[in-house]
C-alpha cells in the first residue's frame, strides 16, 4: 500500500511462462521530468521477488529488495541500483540521491563491490 501511495502500480517481471511458477510482481512508477531527463522510471524489487534484471548489464544482479532507477537522457539511458531497501523512506532517500547526481551508476556500484553479478 506504500507503494501505491507513491504512485507504483503493481506489474509483473519477465515472461508469462515465468510467471506461473515465480513470484514476479514488482512495482513500477514511470513519470517524465523536466529539461534534463527526457523520461525516467522506477522498479521496486520485493525481497519475495523470484527472478533476475539486466539493469543496463550484459548479466543479470540479484534484485530482491532493491530498487531500479532508468533516466533517459536522448537515447543514452543511465541505470542506478539501489542497496537492499528496508523502509519507504529508504527508497525515497535512493531516488532523491539519484535524481541530484549524487549516486553511482550500475557499472560503478560493480566496480566498487556495491553490486555483484547473480
Amino acid at each position: 500500500m506504500k507503494l501505491r501511495a507513491r504512485g507504483f502500480d503493481m506489474i509483473r517481471w519477465g515472461s508469462p511462462l515465468h510467471w506461473k511458477d515465480h513470484n514476479a510482481k514488482v512495482y513500477e512508477w514511470y513519470g517524465s521530468f523536466d529539461d534534463e531527463w527526457d523520461n525516467w522510471s522506477i522498479v521496486f524489487f520485493p525481497k519475495k521477488f523470484e527472478g533476475r534484471a539486466t539493469p543496463g548489464l550484459t548479466y543479470a544482479v540479484d534484485m530482491r529488495g532493491r530498487a531500479m532507477m532508468h533516466k533517459d537522457s536522448s537515447g543514452h539511458p543511465d541505470y542506478f541500483v539501489s542497496p537492499i531497501l528496508d523502509t519507504m523512506e529508504d527508497l525515497d532517500i535512493f531516488i532523491e540521491q539519484v535524481l541530484s547526481d549524487n549516486y553511482l551508476e550500475v557499472h560503478e556500484m560493480i566496480k566498487s563491490g556495491d553490486l555483484k553479478y547473480a
